[in-house]
């Protein structure tokens, strides 16, 4: 059996971990890997800058798969 499981990727960019989904946007995550309940003004400066950088260096941050075929 063949299937796909996918998941938002997860970046991780100067201090902040966080991960991003295509439709449902940013959002960042506590150490144990759970979205926060709320989301600090500092992450929005981080998250703009982080947003300048081209596709490549984005890669660069990445920790996360995204969609993997098992």
């Amino acid at each position: 059996m063949t299937g796909i499981m996918c998941a938002p990727k997860v970046y991780h960019y100067k201090y902040v971990t966080f991960e991003f989904h295509p439709y449902y946007g940013s959002r960042p995550l506590r150490k144990d890997g759970e979205p926060r309940k709320v989301i600090p003004k500092s992450f929005w400066a981080v998250w703009e800058e982080f947003s300048k950088l081209s596709e490549q260096e984005k890669e660069f941050y990445r920790i996360g798969r995204g969609c993997t075929v098992v």
